[in-house]
């Protein structure tokens, strides 16, 4: 799916701000729970979590992993990785039971002979790390374009060719509430209309001259310079008619 850089750099951003943080819920999520341990009946209980979140700090990063899910959709699809999907066993007839990363974002149930309950996540976030490269790939590839900085070995937008150019013209002067002037149209239009006047000129200069020398030169004269004479015809007596 293509798009333009600004398109492509706002799928980036979209990946690189969800990965941190769905990872650092997977982490803490694969955390074992919390258990009771009882000491004594002096001591009472102690309740013993490696899980470092509280209740309300997981559920407000699942509300917020929820929200960014369907722009991460958006992105995958963007950079050409396409979305996890999962499907039913074999044994019950196969076919699809879910995808995209808003439907299987915490799925935590046993894929194939991964029983650990995080295999779609981690799934999840190979996806994320390959679009990612993906997206930085289709991006380079991209010509500069005006006010989004230099790409090494491109030029800027302002000395670039072609009708893009003139469209940004038009959307300044539009925005500015004038006509188009001169200085806005592109360098390759000034560069023609500069050409075909020149070519125009040329084209004056080569036939005024033609016509003086003609005219100043030619008219009445031989091809010796001399004035040409008709020679009336005689008739059979020797007399002029």
């Amino acid at each position: 799916m293509a798009g333009s850089r600004d398109q492509l750099q706002h799928h980036l951003a979209a990946l690189e701000e969800f990965e941190p943080k769905y990872r650092a819920y997977v982490e803490e999520m694969s955390a074992p729970p919390a258990e009771v341990i009882q000491l004594n009946e002096v001591r009472g209980e102690i309740r013993v979590n490696d899980r470092e979140w509280s209740e309300k700090e997981i559920a407000e990063r699942t509300a917020e992993l929820l929200e960014l899910a369907p722009a991460v959709d958006e992105a995958l699809l963007a950079a050409g990785i396409g979305l996890p999907t999962l499907g039913h066993p074999p044994a019950t007839g196969g076919g699809k039971m879910a995808s995209g990363v808003t439907s299987l974002l915490f799925y935590h149930g046993a894929v194939g002979l991964d029983e650990s309950g995080f295999g779609v996540p981690e799934k999840i976030l190979e996806m994320v790390v390959s679009g990612k490269g993906a997206l930085r790939t289709k991006i380079k590839r991209l010509p500069a374009s005006r006010g989004t900085g230099n790409v090494p070995g491109m030029k800027r937008a302002g000395n670039l060719n072609g009708p893009a150019q003139e469209a940004d013209a038009r959307q300044r002067a539009r925005a500015e509430g004038r006509p188009l002037r001169e200085e806005d149209k592109p360098a390759w239009w000034r560069r023609a209309v500069g050409s075909i006047w020149k070519v125009v000129v040329a084209i004056f200069v080569a036939v005024a001259a033609g016509l003086i020398l003609y005219f100043g030169f030619g008219v009445g004269k031989d091809s010796g310079g001399t004035e040409s004479q008709t020679i009336p015809a005689k008739t059979s007596d020797g007399s002029t008619p």
